[in-house]
């Protein structure tokens, strides 16, 4: 419920994040801080995104037609 903090410590925000990114290698638990960091106060809103992008990609969510 608090959309200004992205869960650095959570295995799927940080595999979400890691997917957004591609960055050349896997990122430290420090560095997705200081990269989440600059995008205060919407760390939450940013891993929500991801989690519904990733959710929709799997499946589980469809998006709507504009027909």
């Amino acid at each position: 419920g608090r959309l200004n903090v992205f869960p650095a410590d959570d295995v799927g925000g940080h595999r979400n994040l890691q997917r957004w990114l591609k960055p050349p290698r896997k990122l430290s638990y420090e560095e997705t801080l200081k990269i989440v960091a600059r995008w205060k106060p919407y760390g939450g809103l940013i891993y929500f995104h991801l989690l519904l992008n990733r959710l929709t990609e799997e499946g589980y969510l469809h998006e709507k037609s504009s027909i």
